[in-house]
């Protein structure tokens, strides 16, 4: 089943140029990386990451509105850590910068 997450902060790291993504109080382990697919506008800015595996099970973070996507950006490997369930708590995407407001600079 696909699970839509809505992120809790979004800042911009320039010392490894990621954009980091907190989801919850989850993401106490390591990041280790996982495959995914971008999305993105059509500025190249990210809007998404679609973390589902097989058979379209598992978590899409929206950062914008679903609208705002251009295109796609499949097998991109993202840092991610998971809280105690399995659940993403924290994800890093490097060499994107998500739109809006709510970022900040590390």
């Amino acid at each position: 089943m696909l699970q839509e997450l809505t992120p809790k902060s979004v800042s911009f790291d320039t010392h490894t140029d990621s954009t980091v993504i907190h989801l919850g109080a989850g993401g106490k382990g390591a990041p280790s990386p996982s495959k995914s697919t971008l999305l993105v506008d059509s500025d190249g800015c990210l809007v998404g990451i679609d973390l589902r595996r097989g058979a379209g099970q598992g978590w899409v973070v929206m950062l914008g509105a679903h609208e705002d996507v251009a295109k796609s950006v499949a097998d991109t490997s993202v840092d991610v850590a998971f809280d105690g369930d399995g659940k993403p708590g924290l994800v890093r995407v490097r060499g994107y910068r998500a739109r809006g407001a709510e970022m900040s600079i590390l």
